[in-house]
């Protein structure tokens, strides 16, 4: 058996190391010679099972912190280190490199390229995904940069100066416009509403999104829609739903989407914190699809309000009067 790569040793006493210092899987090994410890802290991801005492291992093996022996290892871009070696902590076969190889070969489209969109495509591809479609009609303003976009982009398309971005902090990811490469999930970016006909064209194609929602003081992200089949009776909605429990709870929703959804004027962007934290969600729902997992979102929604960008979870159901492939049969 061999440590996880990444994983801390540190020395606790005499006779004493921890490995790991994330409490989901930190544990202590005692007992030790002081030899046994020199060689555990200064291991890195060298053999255990030659020397370490049978009951540490089981101890060891039962936290996901080793692997079996591999004759070689397998070899990862320097810059996505951090997500192999993160990730083979939380995924189930500890294999981080099987899945960055998924990820590359993965294809998300992000709609909206403001401060949010633009955070979110940037970190998606630093995460490995190999292709993004860009999608935005409109121009940078000032409000876009903390993105990590100049002051020169001010007044630049969108999808040309998120393009360039990534070029500087992500060669390797594919750039594609809407209609040249199929979205794996398609994140929608927008401010106050995801539009109800962008959305409802997605879900009539089958095809998994996630919307983030802007507004004035906080943001939403969620929930991800994932059409199934239909009467696979998992009860999870989709934005159509959303919208009709707003309806019973307001008459009022659909005049007010409406004009939200129709309304012509830009507004301005969300401030930074909210920006950051509400792109940093959607890149995790998006990751956790393309990695083989459920995302959290799944019939939920994050509120992120300010000042604090806390975020809060709230449950929403499909909807009986809705009739998507949410519902059973």
């Amino acid at each position: 058996m061999q440590l996880q790569q990444g994983v801390r040793v540190v020395r606790r006493g005499p006779g004493e190391v921890q490995i790991g210092t994330d409490r989901r899987w930190a544990v202590r090994v005692r007992g030790l010679t002081a030899e046994q410890c020199e060689r555990l802290v200064d291991l890195g991801d060298r053999a255990l099972d030659a020397w370490l005492p049978p009951a540490a291992l089981d101890r060891l093996a039962a936290t996901g912190v080793v692997r079996p022996r591999r004759a070689r290892a397998a070899r990862v871009r320097p810059d996505l280190v951090p997500e192999a070696r993160a990730y083979a902590l939380t995924s189930g076969d500890g294999d981080g490199p099987a899945l960055l190889r998924r990820r590359e070969r993965a294809t998300v489209a992000v709609a909206g390229l403001g401060r949010t969109g633009a955070t979110l495509a940037a970190a998606l591809a630093a995460a490995g995904v190999g292709t993004l479609v860009l999608d935005d009609q409109g121009t940078v303003r000032a409000g876009d940069l903390a993105a990590g976009l100049a002051p020169a982009d001010v007044g630049r398309p969108r999808v040309r100066a998120v393009g360039d971005l990534l070029a500087r902090t992500a060669p390797h990811v594919r750039v594609r416009r809407p209609g040249q490469a199929a979205a794996d999930v398609t994140v929608l970016v927008s401010a106050d509403v995801t539009d109800p006909g962008t959305a409802l064209d997605l879900l009539a194609a089958g095809a998994p999104h996630l919307p983030v929602v802007l507004r004035e003081a906080d943001a939403l992200v969620g929930p991800f829609v994932l059409p199934g089949a239909e009467g696979d009776g998992d009860g999870r909605p989709c934005l159509r739903c959303v919208d009709l429990h707003r309806t019973e709870a307001d008459p009022a929703w659909p005049a007010v989407l409406a004009q939200l959804t129709g309304r012509r004027r830009p507004v301005a962007g969300p401030p930074a914190a909210l920006a950051a934290v509400a792109a940093g969600l959607a890149a995790a729902e998006v990751l956790a699809h393309v990695d083989g997992g459920a995302p959290r979102t799944l019939g939920a929604q994050y509120e992120i309000p300010l000042p604090g960008v806390e975020p809060r979870v709230r449950r929403w159901a499909a909807h009986p009067d809705c009739g998507c492939a949410a519902l059973p049969a």
